[in-house]
Order: C-alpha cells, then sequence, then structure tokens
C-alpha cells in the first residue's frame, strides 16, 4: 500500500503557495518538503537521483499508486494518479505544477522513468 497522502500534500502546498518558480524551489526540495510534512521533519534532504538509491523507498514493480515518486535521472516527482500519467513536481520551465508523462512532450519521451514508493524505513 502506498502513501496516498503524499499526494494530497503535494496538491495542499501548491494551492497554499501557488505556482512557485523553480528558481525558488527546486524539485528536489519540492519533494522533500512534502515529504517532511507528511513523515516528520526526521526525513532528510535528499537531491533527485538520491533518491533512487535510499533505502527509504524501494522500485514500483507494476503500476505506481497516488504518493509514489517519478524519478527521471536528474528529476524527482509525486505521482497524483499512476493510471493516468499525472504528476506534480517543481519543473525548470513552470516551476511548481502538475504535468503528465503520458501525454505532456517533454516527459513522455524522456526514457529511464522509474517509480518509487516510501518504505517506511
Amino acid at each position: 500500500m502506498g502513501y496516498p497522502e503524499i499526494a494530497t500534500q503535494a496538491e495542499a502546498w501548491m494551492a497554499q503557495h501557488g505556482h512557485v518558480s523553480h528558481d525558488t524551489i527546486d524539485c528536489s526540495h519540492f519533494v522533500t518538503q512534502v515529504l517532511q510534512a507528511v513523515l516528520g521533519s526526521g526525513f532528510k534532504y535528499m537531491r533527485a537521483d538520491d533518491f533512487m538509491h535510499s533505502r527509504s523507498f524501494t522500485t514500483v514493480v507494476g503500476n505506481p499508486e497516488r504518493g509514489d515518486l517519478v524519478h527521471w535521472p536528474g528529476h524527482i516527482a509525486i505521482v497524483l494518479d499512476g493510471a493516468k500519467g499525472d504528476f506534480i513536481g517543481s519543473q525548470t520551465s513552470s516551476g511548481v505544477d502538475t504535468s503528465n508523462w503520458m501525454t505532456d512532450p517533454y516527459w513522455s519521451h524522456r526514457s529511464h522513468r522509474t517509480f518509487l514508493r516510501y518504505n517506511g524505513m
């Protein structure tokens, strides 16, 4: 079972702060702030690529769930709807915003996408 409250917190963050520029908060800081709000301040900052090597996350085999993370080399975001491909993150072009890895021309053509799930460690 995933952690859907991670996605809910990410949506609440955007509702409260708006589409904050990537220059203000990058993808790693955004995801870390959301995870700290859900998991507690003991969750330490990680760069985007560090999530792949953290024992706190496991690779998702099968379909990602709401609250899982989606990782591309150099980028991390939070899954909103795995069946539809919706995610939220801080992108260079749009700042904190939602996007879609299936339909967005940029994300749909990026390879090496991996889904990660917090495992409670």
